[in-house]
């Protein structure tokens, strides 16, 4: 699988998906991987990595933003096209199932 550093996150993130069309409580991080946490997530759509990961038009996989909440992962939407975007969330329903799911791991500066 591709990857890309994000030094400024201090993160390598798969380019791809890396499971596509899964349900949220299927997903399995691999050794040493992670799902994106929402703060990488917005830091990404808005960074000029957006393009390159494919993050225009997304629908995946992020951590969680609620440490309380039962589910481990949320899908967050997110389309910019024509200089319009949008961005819908769905934490509720654990059974969702997303485009895909992009794991990163932490890299030495």
């Amino acid at each position: 699988m591709k990857t890309i550093k994000i030094k400024e996150l201090g993160i390598e993130v798969e380019s791809e998906y890396h499971f596509k069309d899964i349900i949220l409580k299927d997903i399995k991080e691999p050794k040493g991987w992670r799902v994106l946490n929402t703060n990488e997530f917005f830091w990404l759509i808005n960074s000029r990595y957006a393009k390159e990961l494919g993050m225009m038009d997304t629908y995946e996989a992020v951590k969680h933003p609620y440490k309380k909440c039962k589910q481990k992962y949320w899908a967050l939407w997110f389309r910019s096209v024509d200089g319009r975007s949008g961005l819908f969330g769905n934490g509720l329903v654990y059974a969702y199932s997303v485009r895909g799911v992009r794991f990163c791991k932490e890299v030495k500066p």
